[in-house]
This record gives structure tokens, sequence and C-alpha cells, in this order.
């Protein structure tokens, strides 16, 4: 079975309308349900703000 990231991001420092933010709530919502229905959908998880971000970098085999 194939799979699916469905990243939905806003850049950061923009802040959505009330109205846009609630358009965007209610197409995931839906399509978070569709995909249950279906049996595909695995998790969802909110990501972070960017500044919490961390690089990590494998040398030789080793993190």
């Amino acid at each position: 079975m194939s799979h699916y990231l469905l990243n939905n991001v806003q850049p950061h420092g923009r802040v959505l309308q009330p109205e846009q933010l609630q358009r965007v709530i209610a197409d995931v919502t839906a399509l978070t349900q569709q995909m249950q229905e279906a049996g595909v959908w695995v998790f969802a998880m909110p990501l972070t703000d960017p500044s919490a971000a961390t690089v990590v970098r494998s040398v030789e085999n080793e993190v």
C-alpha cells in the first residue's frame, strides 16, 4: 500500500484571517474523515514553529 504525507504549513509570521482559517480547518477535517472511512488514515500531528527546528547530521553512520 502506498503511504502519503499531507503537510499543511502556514508561512512563518503570516496569520490567516478567521474565515480563511475556518475554511482550512473544515477542508482538512473533511479530508481526514474521508481517509479514515477509506481505512487509509494513519495519524495526524501538528508541527511546531520553524524556530524550534533542529538539524541532525549523520557522520560516518553516527548521529
